[in-house]
């Protein structure tokens, strides 16, 4: 597939393969996520199971960063406390505090993926002066054409972040991807829409094996258990393939990991004691819930 401004064409991932055929040899990386926000009281979506219409669920927001032999990739940016606020969340730490006790300084960082552009992934980019963006070019063509004329698409972005995008891409700062990409030996994108049109997961070979970072793909692991969509979605059937993709490039559904799922904090380690309840360790076997 074509990448974008950089101007060279990328190594295609095949997905359907859990041990990377067609990609280089790859080290394994760490990877962590990182907890910096969290909404409780949310309504239980009708697709979900739930005992009445007026059960509520928490909701827990993350960004990641995977740290590997030679790069780290940091991956979405999630928002700031003025953004907690106005969106009514309640917000416990900048994601760039939890980097800088891993050892990132964001200031420093050289590669950023964004999965997508909404509100809650890609706030705080201000402080990634240095990083090339990594993302697919349907997700530019979606927030810049006719879909913005839409409420509903439109309320999960704020313009002020997709302005700083844009100017990574005048500034040669940034690349688009059309489709599968790897950025890395051991790290590759993977372009399955649904909740976005240019919604991107992110596969990462671990000393576990494949891990899929399914970011929004699946705020929830009951929505690949019971093969149900989200609510805010764009394309049901690209949603519900996207799916089978995440299960294509992983090892196994315990190497997927949802995007806003209180379960991510309850079934991995935190990687020290002073970031329980802010970081944990993905590249470790999830812990079954008791």
């Amino acid at each position: 597939m074509f990448c974008f401004v950089c101007g060279t064409s990328p190594l295609l991932v095949k997905v359907g393969t859990t041990r990377g055929d067609g990609m280089s040899d790859p080290q394994p990386y760490e990877i962590y996520g990182i907890r910096y926000a969290r909404h409780a009281g949310l309504p239980v979506p009708v697709y979900f199971e739930r005992e009445s219409e007026h059960d509520t669920m928490v909701m827990d927001f993350f960004s990641w960063v995977a740290v590997g032999p030679d790069r780290t990739f940091v991956i979405d940016t999630g928002f700031n406390a003025e953004e907690a606020e106005f969106r009514g969340h309640e917000f416990l730490r900048c994601p760039t505090e939890t980097l800088r006790e891993l050892g990132i300084d964001a200031a420093a960082a050289t590669d950023l993926i964004l999965t997508h552009l909404h509100y809650d992934h890609a706030g705080n980019l201000d402080k990634f002066p240095n990083a090339t963006l990594h993302l697919q070019t349907k997700e530019m063509e979606f927030v810049t054409g006719r879909w913005m004329c839409t409420y509903n698409f439109r309320r999960p972005y704020q313009p002020d972040h997709l302005e700083i995008v844009l100017r990574a891409i005048y500034d040669r700062r940034a690349i688009l991807y059309d489709g599968d990409a790897e950025l890395a030996p051991g790290l590759s994108v993977h372009w399955v829409g649904g909740h976005t049109m240019g919604l991107q997961v992110v596969r990462v070979f671990t000393r576990r094996g494949w891990v899929a970072l399914a970011t929004d793909a699946i705020h929830y692991y009951e929505e690949l258990e019971r093969s149900v969509p989200w609510t805010n979605v764009l394309d049901v059937p690209e949603m519900l393939h996207a799916h089978d993709i995440l299960r294509d490039i992983s090892e196994s559904t315990d190497h997927i990991v949802a995007a806003h799922d209180p379960r991510v904090l309850q079934q991995y380690p935190a990687p020290s004691k002073n970031l329980e309840g802010f970081a944990v360790r993905l590249d470790v076997d999830p812990l079954p819930l008791a």
